[in-house]
């Protein structure tokens, strides 16, 4: 089934807008994890200009950048009449709108790609080695963005996208970023299997399960390398799909970045753990331990006698209890109870 041009357009436009807003609240959620007092360690100044701040202010506005380029787009479209009719401007690759939109992509997708072989360096005690093939991915797609920007700000009216020059730069870079984010994702669902051992033992059944699927689809960022396949097949297949594809792929970039940062905030990321797992088994343990503290037993030594007179016939007899023995003997019996506290 073919897709056409406006339409496609139309429908990238909706679901870009739909998941902008998704993206507005997980950013402030990761704003108020990195400002919190709850889970910072320094000041606010220090937290303010650190990497990961800085690189969510930076996908931030130009993630809001590039919706706003789509609206304005699409007012220039349908309101007012650029290029004679919708179908003529959006065919109009060199416009200048359409080339920051693309622009502001390419360095989301580079960003990005940095923060999660950032990530890797650390998880894998900063290991070099395992970095190097990602950061060769991402000088490629940062070189090969670059020519489609240029490329895309010199075509000429008229000319087909999927058979133009640029074509050779399209597809470079989208391999070069699924390479990336292949190869970031395995190591990292590898790191997971290895490291938690409750992982491994929960049935597929349980409420751990989900939280463990979640986990995975944060932690490897499977819904933007997704929205990338997407993306780069429907360019091979020469479908208009790749526009609203494309579209998503920028909230989705933030949501996902923002998603990370959230869950290292609250539930750390040492030793790597399953967020959602380790959580609840941590919260399990709590409880048993606070309930052990409440009703610990101690072992107590108590002497218990008791006295039998018996009249007229002795003295006063004292009798542990069970063995008949008197306090002549010397031998009083020693009971261990347990008393709680």
């Amino acid at each position: 089934m073919t897709i056409a041009l406006v339409p496609a357009e139309l429908a990238g436009t909706a679901v870009e807008t739909l998941l902008f807003g998704v993206y507005l609240v997980t950013f402030a959620m990761c704003m108020h994890v990195l400002f919190s007092d709850r889970h910072r360690q320094t000041s606010g100044l220090a937290v303010l200009i650190s990497p990961m701040t800085l690189a969510s202010l930076f996908l931030f506005a130009s993630i809001v950048s590039h919706w706003v380029l789509d609206i304005v787009r699409l007012f220039d479209a349908f309101i007012y009449g650029r290029k004679g009719s919708p179908l003529a401007f959006y065919a109009y690759i060199r416009d200048g709108k359409n080339v920051v939109k693309t622009a502001l992509y390419i360095a989301q997708v580079i960003v990005v790609d940095m923060i999660m072989v950032y990530r890797l360096f650390h998880v894998y005690q900063r290991s070099w080695r395992i970095c190097v093939f990602p950061i060769v991915t991402i000088t490629t797609s940062a070189v090969s963005g670059a020519g489609i920007t240029w490329q895309f700000s010199r075509l000429d009216p008229g000319v087909d996208i999927f058979t133009s020059e640029c074509g050779r730069w399209i597809a470079t870079a989208f391999s070069s970023t699924l390479l990336c984010g292949i190869f970031i994702s395995t190591p990292v669902l590898a790191h997971v299997d290895q490291q938690d051992e409750p992982v491994r033992n929960m049935q597929a059944t349980s409420i751990r399960f989900f939280f463990l699927l979640v986990h995975i689809v944060v932690e490897s960022a499977a819904i933007y390398t997704a929205c990338t396949l997407v993306t780069f097949v429907s360019y091979l297949a020469h479908s208009n799909l790749q526009f609203p594809s494309l579209d998503a792929s920028s909230p989705v970039i933030g949501i996902v970045f923002c998603l990370i940062i959230v869950r290292i905030r609250l539930f750390g990321n040492t030793h790597f753990h399953v967020a959602g797992a380790s959580a609840v088994a941590s919260a399990d343990a709590m409880r048993s331990k606070t309930r052990a503290s409440v009703h610990r037993m101690e072992t107590l030594a108590v002497s218990v006698h008791r006295e039998i007179e018996v009249v007229g016939e002795g003295s006063a007899l004292a009798e542990t209890p069970g063995e008949g023995k008197t306090a002549a003997d010397g031998k009083w019996d020693s009971f261990q109870v347990y008393h709680a506290v």
